[in-house]
């Protein structure tokens, strides 16, 4: 029973991962202005409060004021990380981007040393060590798009590890919050976050349907995809913070690290068409060895 509980979560957070790069990919503004990134950013943050009331757990949600100070943090950490994961995929390929992305859990790791005298295990630091020879693999591969062969640029590597920064500082705020209230409230946290996100890009959304009016104008396809991304980017939190209590930290954490890598790897490749060279492909291999040695704790 408990092998076909393991397979049923493999199975439905690939599906969701996949889901929200490969929508994620075709919602965004291609080659977009920095408000009409924003724009993008708002909508994505608005749609994924809205999706969150209908997804489980059931129950009425329960808020307090001690809560609302890291969800609120967090807002402002992710919308830098879906800004930037925006920039890195227009610039590369968004499979590499996303696997790059995954190393946030680095932040908490550092947090930890620096703040809560936690220590560095030697796995880890071998961890962290595969982690900075991957990227310069990156950084010297190439990729392809259908026929058209492109090399990975500086740019696309800045792009992505700024997104991992804000990422990584975001992933502290969750740390943080689930040691407060001992793993309980995550729905709220989840919700309270995107809503968070929604309320502080209003303004520039309102000066834009004022002074910027064309640059908000969707059509209904790009509605469809970044509501599609949304929801499956939401279902992934749930299903994450729903079992994260069923395996151990030892299991659990290098089990959704690796199959985050497999499910970016997959959409990359059979819905973008994605294809990246032999240097990357080494480079993809050291990231996933290096994000289940830096997940066990």
């Amino acid at each position: 029973m408990e092998s076909l509980k393991t397979l049923a979560l493999l199975a439905l957070y690939m599906f969701c991962k996949t889901g929200d790069v490969v929508w994620l990919k075709r919602a965004q503004p291609r080659d977009g202005t920095l408000w009409q990134n924003l724009h993008f950013t708002w909508l994505f943050c608005l749609l994924q409060a809205v999706f969150m009331l209908f997804l489980p757990p059931y129950q009425a949600m329960h808020f307090e004021p001690a809560m609302f100070f890291l969800p609120i943090l967090f807002s402002i950490f992710y919308i830098g990380r879906v800004m930037f994961t925006v920039y890195a995929a227009n610039a590369g390929p968004m499979a590499l981007s996303q696997i790059i992305i995954s190393f946030n859990t680095l932040f908490p790791v550092i947090a930890g040393i620096l703040f809560w005298d936690e220590t560095l295990r030697w796995w880890q630091v071998v961890g962290l060590l595969l982690f900075c020879t991957a990227l310069p693999l990156f950084n010297s591969g190439s990729y392809s798009e259908g026929a058209e062969k492109k090399p990975l640029t500086l740019k696309w590597l800045i792009y992505s590890l700024l997104s991992l920064t804000f990422s990584g500082l975001a992933v502290t705020c969750t740390k943080l919050y689930s040691a407060r209230f001992e793993g309980a409230y995550i729905k709220e946290y989840l919700f309270l976050y995107a809503v968070s996100a929604s309320v502080i890009l209003l303004p520039v959304i309102i000066h834009m349907y004022r002074r910027r009016r064309a640059e908000t104008t969707m059509p209904k396809s790009r509605w469809i995809n970044t509501g599609v991304s949304a929801l499956s980017l939401d279902a992934a939190n749930v299903v994450f913070m729903m079992f994260i209590g069923s395996f151990s930290s030892a299991l659990y954490f290098p089990m959704i690290s690796v199959i985050s890598v497999c499910g970016v790897l997959f959409a990359g490749r059979v819905f973008l068409k994605e294809r990246v060279s032999r240097h990357a492909w080494i480079g993809v291999g050291l990231s996933a060895l290096a994000l289940m040695l830096l997940a066990i704790s």
